[in-house]
Formats: structure tokens, C-alpha cells, sequence
């Protein structure tokens, strides 16, 4: 059975009008929508697809250095005078040889740091919902980002601002984790992380180490340290799971190696 046709004139005239003026509104919004998915640049450009690396290699400079990271590697590189989260563009500044990272992603696997595309096709499921996965999210900072000499030291002073209050090694001699007392709760919530600060055996700052004790969400363990020891201005941090963090030294010193094979010779 058909509607029965509207009688009102003004009231027809009102739709036809409000048609008019909704119809092409939407359609700018559904276009700027699109355009802005298309051409968002900063952390996530347009080239880098998630999860899966960028498909060409990816140069420039890292700290300084010169870096050749392959294929598939490097998670949304970032590059210095790149727009920020917030904002988006239609053309990104110019990848060089010469260009200066300032941030980069890596999804390597423990113990051996494996990364190719064939070994990613289920990581998101693992990270997402899995507590027994070995993969170790890596980011790296450098470039206009890097926090400046001293950088692991100015990272753990943002969360522990009184020095004094840090703990020491407890002993000379070997490398060692030990306790940062939590700060008192300000409020009810989920437990406080349970942090550390890393020593090597010469007793010097070696990382700042950070684990979850969220009863809902998965525990993982977050390690930060610098490589300025190697005289290479980069901030790294990795998030790995908690049943990990025995293994703390060893994951820092495979990801090291793993960074360190990406500079190119001089």
C-alpha cells in the first residue's frame, strides 16, 4: 500500500529544502574523512601499514648514524620535521639518506629477535589476547625526540624526581635489578607496577624497568635503557610479557645487537 502523497506545501517545501542542505553535508564530511585517512602522516604515514612494516627499506640516519633497515622491519618510522599525531597533510617531508629518524617500531621475536612478514601474520591475536607470546614490542628514539645526554637518567627522574631516593646496586661485580619503593596511592585503582632500576657489575644506571600488576588486563613489563654507552644518542624501550622478566638482561642485550646490525659500515 503507497504512502498518500504530502498536502502541505510548506511542509514539502521544509524537506525538500533540509534534503538539499544534509545531503551535500554529509558528503564533505565523508569526504574529509577519507582524505584525512588517506593523508595522515606523523606517527602512522601513509606508506606504513600496520603491523606488517614498511615494504621498502628504510634509510636515514639514527642518532647520527646512517641505519638500512630492510623490508617489513620498521614499524611507522617516524622522521624529524614530520607532522605530529594530531595533524595531517597531504605530502610528508622528503626520505633521504640523510634524513634524521626520530622514531621508530620493531616487532622482534625472543629469544632468537626473528622478524620477517611470514612470522607477523598472527601477532596481533598474540599481543592483543595471549599471555605466552614472544614477541617484544621495541621502540626507538632518537632525532628531535631524543630527550638529550643523560636521556635514561632524565627518563627514570620524571617518574622518581628525588634522585636521592633511587636505590643503589647491592653489589659490585654483577649486573643486578633492584626495587624502586612505590609511590602511595593517590587514589583507589589497580595496583601500583612494581618498578626497578638495572645496574651492570661496574655499579652504573644500566635501565629502568617497569612491570604491571592490573588484575584485568594483561601483564607485560616494559625495559628502557639508552645506548649513549655505545656512543649512539638513542632512547629504547621494549614491552614484553611479564613471565619474561627474568630475562631481562638478555632481552636488552639481543635487542641491542639486533639495533646495532642496522647501522651501515662507514
Amino acid at each position: 500500500m503507497n504512502a498518500p502523497p504530502i498536502r502541505y506545501p510548506r511542509l514539502r517545501s521544509f524537506l525538500r529544502n533540509t534534503l538539499l542542505v544534509l545531503l551535500p553535508l554529509a558528503a564533505a564530511i565523508g569526504l574529509g574523512k577519507a582524505f584525512q585517512h588517506t593523508h595522515w602522516s606523523g606517527f602512522v604515514p601513509p606508506q606504513a601499514p600496520l603491523l606488517g612494516g614498511v615494504a621498502t627499506p628504510t634509510v636515514g640516519r639514527l642518532g647520527g648514524l646512517e641505519v638500512h633497515i630492510p623490508p617489513h622491519l620498521a614499524d611507522y618510522p617516524e622522521f624529524d620535521g614530520d607532522p605530529q599525531w594530531v595533524h595531517w597533510t597531504r605530502t610528508l617531508p622528503p626520505r633521504t639518506p640523510t634524513a634524521s629518524i626520530r622514531r621508530l617500531g620493531l616487532l622482534l621475536r625472543y629469544p632468537d629477535m626473528a622478524n620477517d612478514q611470514g612470522l607477523r601474520l598472527n601477532t596481533r591475536l598474540d599481543l592483543e589476547h595471549g599471555t605466552d607470546h614472544p614477541w617484544l614490542l621495541v621502540q626507538v628514539v632518537s632525532g628531535e625526540h631524543f630527550p638529550g645526554p643523560g636521556a635514561l637518567k632524565r627518563f627514570v627522574r620524571e617518574r622518581e624526581p628525588v634522585e636521592a631516593a633511587w636505590p643503589h646496586p647491592p653489589a659490585i661485580g654483577r649486573e643486578a635489578l633492584v626495587t624502586l619503593k612505590p609511590a602511595a596511592a593517590a587514589q583507589p585503582g589497580p595496583p601500583p607496577d612494581d618498578r626497578h632500576l638495572a645496574f651492570d657489575a661496574q655499579g652504573h644506571l644500566l635501565a629502568y624497568s617497569a612491570c604491571s600488576n592490573d588484575p584485568v588486563l594483561p601483564r607485560h613489563c616494559l625495559l628502557v635503557w639508552s645506548l649513549e654507552d655505545q656512543g649512539w644518542p638513542v632512547l629504547v624501550s621494549v614491552h614484553y610479557r611479564r613471565k619474561l622478566q627474568a630475562d631481562w638482561a638478555l632481552i636488552q642485550r639481543g635487542v641491542t645487537g639486533a639495533l646495532l646490525t642496522l647501522r651501515v659500515a662507514p
